[in-house]
């Protein structure tokens, strides 16, 4: 990983502006991530540089779902499973060390628009998933959820 880092730092230095006014930069880019993908056998992924809040470019590498054979795009939507989870729990106590997060609180006092449930749910319920809610308002098995 850590090789791939620095690849990709080297690739952007080298960018130092949007890919269409320096193809050799885009080129290094490509070239980084799918070196890295063949070591680390991976079938495919996404790819974006953003500089000042501004994406100059994105690209989709091999495949995005092996099973169907989906090609990656720099608009594909991976399912991350429980990935975001420790993330959203170290964020979680950062705010809270920082005094912006209440863990006692109703978690309709940070996102009005969630859904009252039967149940009282607060904030640390979520972080510790133990609210009893498993999906908030899912559709389907897809990608697709209903707006909160």
């Amino acid at each position: 990983m850590a090789r791939l880092m620095a690849m990709l730092a080297i690739a952007v230095i080298t960018v130092g502006a949007p890919a269409q006014a320096n193809p050799g930069g885009a080129s290094a880019m490509r070239a980084a991530v799918q070196a890295f993908m063949r070591e680390q056998h991976l079938p495919g992924g996404t790819v974006a540089v953003s500089v000042g809040g501004r994406t100059i470019w994105s690209q989709g590498f091999g495949i995005a779902d092996v099973e169907d054979g989906a090609r990656a795009t720099s608009e594909t939507m991976y399912r991350t499973a429980s990935m975001g989870k420790p993330m959203t729990a170290t964020i979680a106590f950062m705010l809270r060390e920082q005094g912006e997060l209440d863990f006692s609180a109703p978690v309709q006092r940070y996102c009005p628009r969630y859904p009252t449930k039967p149940w009282p749910v607060t904030v640390q319920e979520l972080v510790s998933h133990s609210s009893g809610i498993r999906e908030p308002r899912r559709r389907s098995r897809t990608l697709q959820y209903a707006p909160l």
